[in-house]
């Protein structure tokens, strides 16, 4: 009798490590999830696309990192001199086309301190261009473009698509199907074991009483 107590007991321990084990990896799911989010709503020169014309820098990112077609989109920029001195009040426009066709273009706006934010909704997944004109250049009287490509995705393809600021961090898409999958194998094999383990129980009870 107390043989199958205890084999009962190591059995439970051992139902109980799995369970915690689930709970671990499924943790580990939303921590990566919510990384993933606060990522996207991080500082505007972190992980930044940079472009350098003449005496001008532009750092551009946007929010979120992989823009899906129909929402809206931040678009994150600062302009400052190659010294590192912050433009204030520079009169900018902005265009944003697809495949030749434009999808907008803005009235000169000024840009205070050197930041901007631009809010668009892209209409359509594919590759845009994002122009950043400076508006007579104090130096030169003349206009200066900034073209940046933005890559738009729809909406179950953001969550598999490289960010374009940090490319050595994996999708969220794939992190999530890797521990649903070792989750999905480890329920299995334990289950597995689990059956085995009772069958075996059920024949160590039987020769016990037997």
């Amino acid at each position: 009798m107390d043989n199958i107590l205890a084999y009962e007991y190591i059995s439970y321990m051992r139902n109980q490590s799995v369970v915690l084990l689930v709970l671990i990896i499924t943790l580990s799911c939303f921590w990566c999830l919510s990384s993933s989010l606060r990522r996207a709503h991080a500082d505007i020169l972190t992980n930044a696309v940079t472009q350098r014309i003449g005496n001008y820098n532009i750092y551009m990112k946007t929010v979120p990192p992989n823009p899906i077609a129909g929402q809206n989109t931040r678009i994150l920029f600062e302009i400052s001199t190659v010294n590192g001195e912050q433009l204030i009040d520079q009169p900018i426009a902005i265009n944003i086309t697809k495949e030749g066709v434009r999808e907008e273009t803005t009235h000169p706006v000024f840009v205070p301190y050197g930041h901007y934010i631009h809010e668009f909704v892209f209409k359509q997944p594919g590759l845009y261009a994002l122009d950043i004109n400076i508006l007579n250049d104090p130096d030169t009287g003349e206009n200066i473009t900034f073209t940046f490509p933005v890559r738009i995705y729809d909406l179950f393809g953001e969550y598999f698509a490289l960010s374009p600021y940090s490319s050595s961090s994996l999708p969220i898409g794939y992190t999530i199907l890797i521990l649903t999958a070792a989750s999905a194998a480890v329920i299995v094999v334990v289950s597995i074991k689990m059956r085995n383990k009772e069958r075996r129980r059920k024949a160590f009870h039987h020769s016990g009483t037997a």
